[in-house]
């Protein structure tokens, strides 16, 4: 589980679960506490749209449109928030985004707390409960993951107003819409963070920004490892600009920190972007099935007949697997029987 904590610059090293007090001591022993320095996490500097960038924050920079609206977006709102709900693929740099507009908004005095969904449920859900709360705002990386009973906590804390309010942002790779409609979401706790919408796009949508990416990605790679920064040659880039990225810039970033450890090569070409692919290629998700539109009395009917292949025909044994009694099933084949000869018929 994870939880982090960000103050307002300089930052030092924080204890935020210890300094802040924000569980009780019964909660501490399912926190991992990280403490964070100052040196990775450098102090926010004004940049030249007004808003204020972290080093790190060279993510959200490059020349496509798909981030230019994104930093506007950023630009217009940062100051005026509360509540925000960002969209869009994992890897896209979601945090990162969040902490830009935490650096600008009215609560950066506070220390931000990010929470991933077993965190949050230590925080938000049964049982949970902040009691001497010190921070000014929460993030939440995997929102569409919390149960109903973290949804309320969530919604409780979103409520207050005044010197106890505080500034919530939430990420999503799923619209919480869909999750309402199918009773998996909090009609209101959705509407409270859809007030404010940034779509964050994929590499996919932003493959202007990769070459500046990958160059950002390459030097501080190339720094960390000590050793002298390759090049890149035209079929890298090339390559590179081609690919899906299916992972987004977590993706680019673990390439190019194995090409760091891996190679002494002063140009990179395209040989070494493919080895990189296949090092660091996405784990095989599982597709759920998709959902068949059928009536419920087919999908029965399927099932029992199911049954009774698996049992060889015999329907005593049959109706001891389904759990109903005989004649129940014996009333059951015959109601489908019936069915079927009047869709015969019609």
């Amino acid at each position: 589980m994870r939880v982090e904590s960000f103050g307002s610059p300089p930052f030092c090293f924080k204890w935020l679960i210890l300094v802040a007090g924000v569980v009780d001591n019964g909660m501490m022993n399912h926190l991992h506490v990280l403490p964070f320095s100052s040196a990775k996490f450098p102090a926010a500097v004004p940049g030249k749209d007004g808003l204020r960038w972290r080093a790190e924050s060279f993510s959200l920079h490059g020349p496509s449109p798909a981030m230019a609206r994104v930093r506007s977006q950023m630009q217009r709102v940062a100051p005026y928030f509360r509540t925000a709900l960002l969209t869009g693929e994992p890897g896209t740099g979601a945090e990162v985004v969040a902490r830009v507009l935490y650096d600008q908004s009215p609560f950066r005095s506070r220390p931000l707390c990010v929470l991933d969904a077993s965190g949050a449920e230590v925080c938000f859900g049964e049982g949970g409960r902040l009691r001497e709360r010190k921070d000014g705002g929460y993030f939440l990386a995997e929102i569409e993951a919390l149960s109903h009973a973290a949804q309320y906590g969530l919604l409780q804390l979103m409520r207050l107003r005044g010197p106890r309010a505080v500034c919530v942002m939430g990420f999503a790779r799923y619209d919480l819409r869909a999750l309402v409609g199918g009773g998996r979401f909090l009609s209101e706790l959705a509407n409270s963070l859809g007030g404010l919408r940034i779509a964050l796009p994929s590499l996919r949508e932003r493959r202007e920004d990769i070459p500046m990416l990958l160059r950002e990605f390459v030097s501080r790679a190339a720094m960390q490892a000590g050793r002298d920064e390759p090049q890149m040659g035209e079929d890298f880039l090339e390559t590179a600009c081609e690919y899906a990225w299916p992972r987004n810039l977590d993706q680019m970033s673990e390439m190019v920190e194995w090409l760091a450890g891996q190679s002494n090569k002063l140009m990179l070409g395209r040989e070494d972007f493919e080895a990189a692919c296949v090092v660091c290629q996405p784990r095989p998700e599982s597709e759920p099935a998709p959902v068949r539109l059928i009536r419920l009395e087919e999908m029965v009917q399927e099932h029992i007949r199911g049954v009774l292949v698996a049992c060889k025909g015999n329907k005593l044994k049959a109706a001891e697997v389904l759990g109903i009694s005989r004649s129940t099933l014996y009333r059951m084949l015959d109601s489908a029987v019936s069915a079927s000869a009047l869709q015969r018929t019609g």
